[in-house]
């Protein structure tokens, strides 16, 4: 098995130590936009992809927020399957064509909204699944405090909290937004309460 990684920092390297503890034989290459780039072990740099002599069976997108729509078309357009780290684009310009792009080329893609897998998140799935309960209300709350995120790094530099780069709290924390839709479907009223 073949895959392209595209970005190459910490979630990347989850990714890696994910993949190596599968024990299923793979071959991984990252795509990297300087040729003095760091080498990693077990990983071989591609700085070109029409020059990759490879077919990959799936790529994942690891790289800043921003940069994601880029290579979700290159990918795409090459019928390359997509893993893509959350959010999927930090923009809907243009995401029409993306879906088009996707649907018609039979893409497999997959947005890791990890807290899904949660043991609790599974239970409530479950429960809900199989039960008839009557639900009168949601109520999710989710509080962090970003200089926390990436120890040693200044926050204030980090994609996070920038939103051109595809940062911001509306993006990077959308897991309770993801897991509640997945629980209980798309809301009949919301009320927003942001404290700030």
């Amino acid at each position: 098995m073949n895959i392209l990684l595209i970005g190459l920092g910490s979630i990347a390297k989850k990714h890696i130590e994910a993949l190596r503890a599968l024990k299923i034989d793979f071959k991984i290459y990252a795509l990297r936009s300087n040729r003095n780039s760091k080498t990693e072990e077990g990983i071989d740099n591609i700085f070109n992809l029409e020059d990759a002599n490879v077919v990959f069976d799936f790529a994942i997108i690891s790289n800043p927020t921003h940069l994601h729509f880029e290579y979700i078309e290159k990918l795409a357009q090459k019928g390359i399957n997509l893993f893509i780290e959350k959010p999927a684009i930090h923009s809907l310009k243009n995401s029409d064509k993306l879906l088009r792009l996707i649907r018609n080329g039979k893409i497999k893609t997959y947005v890791a909204c990890n807290m899904r897998f949660h043991p609790c998140i599974t239970y409530l799935k479950n429960k809900l699944a199989t039960e008839t309960l009557r639900i009168n209300e949601v109520n999710v709350y989710c509080g962090s405090y970003l200089p926390d995120w990436r120890p040693g790094k200044d926050f204030r530099t980090i994609y996070s909290a920038n939103s051109s780069l595809g940062g911001g709290v509306h993006l990077d924390l959308f897991h309770e937004l993801d897991y509640t839709t997945w629980l209980f479907g798309f809301p009949v009223k919301c009320q927003y309460n942001a404290q700030i």
